[in-house]
């Protein structure tokens, strides 16, 4: 097994963001995290994008994660979308961590975001 390490973190505030999309908000958190890291959005090999219920939301299933990174100018590398009920976040923290620990990438972004309707 490789060492793994976390370089970058980045979040958006707490709260109800009514006037900003999923699109908007995971920007924001990318962005910070990529800064954090001191790299570019270039050096990202893989994705793991953790969410759930945002499909129930937004109406978009499936490849939630894509369409987020896209938005950003993110794409042409391996987007894995987790939903897995309260464990979502964790999920794609296990995976990001096993593709960096497994040799498989040196570089993983992992995303997790709620959306919540109460």
């Amino acid at each position: 097994m490789h060492q793994v390490a976390v370089i970058g973190a980045g979040m958006t505030r707490f709260g109800k963001h009514l006037d900003r999309s999923m699109k908007d908000l995971a920007r924001e958190a990318v962005e910070a995290a990529l800064r954090s890291a001191g790299i570019e959005k270039d050096a990202l090999e893989a994705a793991a994008v953790g969410n759930a219920v945002a499909g129930l939301i937004t109406g978009q299933e499936c490849i939630r994660g894509q369409v987020v990174l896209r938005e950003m100018g993110i794409g042409g590398i391996p987007v894995i979308n987790t939903e897995n009920a309260c464990a979502s976040a964790s999920t794609a923290f296990h995976l990001a961590w096993l593709y960096v620990a497994s040799g498989m990438y040196d570089t993983v972004l992992d995303i997790s975001f709620a959306l919540l309707c109460c």
